[in-house]
Order: C-alpha cells, then structure tokens, then sequence
C-alpha cells in the first residue's frame, strides 16, 4: 500500500495509477468542505468497472454558506449550470444533478442510495450517496441502512 499526501484532486491520477484495475474497490468520498468535493475526482473513479463510491455530501455547509462556495458544476458534474442555485432551499437541485450523473456514469436505479445525516434537533447535517454498478453492493447497503444510530433495525 502506498501512501499518497496531499490533495486528492491534484494527486487523481497519481492515487488511480495505485487501484488494480479488476480489484474491489470502495472510495470514500469526504471532503472537508463542499470546494472538495469534485465531479472530476468522481468521474475518474468511476473509469474503473468495480468502484463503489461512499459520498459525504455538506448539504448543512451548503445551505449555511451558499454564497462562499465553487459552482455546483464542479461538485456534481452539472450538464446545465447551477451556479444561478437561488437559495439554500435549492441545494437539492445540486443533490439530483449528482444523482443523475452518477447514473450517467453506470451508478443507476437503486444502486445510487442517498440517506440524510441529522443531529438530536433533525437539522440535517449532511447526505451519504453510496453508489455501485452491482446489486450485491446495493443489498449490504440496503442491510446496513436498515439499522438507525441507535441500533434499531426498522420494520421494513
């Protein structure tokens, strides 16, 4: 295993010159603000045929401080631009863009997952979009999501 420091939208190429090309993969995607979070960065992931993908997406910084963030188009990958997103009710635009591109990317119909993050007041704090190209993915994501914070497991 090999080490790669700094920011992983300049080192891309250096970190996907690591990843076996035929090996199981799993990113997890956890950007320390939204400007880290890159469509680019998503886009070369997906080149390899087994990457599952673990986005953590700031919907509560999002909201918080529109106006201090890049364009939605870097972070989801927008084919019409978002950068005109109103207000902070209108981050799920953003959220749908990357789910629809996603999907462009082989990450389609239950396969891209997307449960909300909240705190002990219900304030969402931010998304988790879990994307794979395989069903097995999506049935232990289905398994997992089944239990809450607390260990509950729901009835359906």
């Amino acid at each position: 295993m090999k080490i790669i420091e700094g920011d992983c939208v300049a080192s891309i190429e250096d970190i996907a010159s690591e990843i076996p090309l035929h090996s199981l993969n799993f990113a997890l995607i956890d950007p320390f603000g939204p400007s880290g979070l890159r469509w680019s960065v998503l886009e070369r992931l997906a080149q390899f045929p087994r990457m599952d993908l673990l986005i953590h997406f700031p919907t509560g910084s999002l909201k918080r401080n529109l106006h201090n963030h890049p364009d939605f188009n870097q972070m989801v990958g927008a084919s019409e631009s978002l950068s005109d997103v109103p207000g902070a009710h209108d981050v799920g635009k953003a959220m749908e863009q990357l789910r629809e591109n996603l999907a462009r990317l082989g990450y389609s119909g239950k396969q891209v997952r997307c449960i909300d993050i909240r705190n002990s007041k219900k304030t969402i704090l931010y998304h988790l979009f879990f994307a794979s190209k395989k069903q097995l993915a999506d049935d232990i994501w289905s398994s997992i999501a089944k239990v809450d914070a607390c260990g509950q497991r729901s009835l359906f």
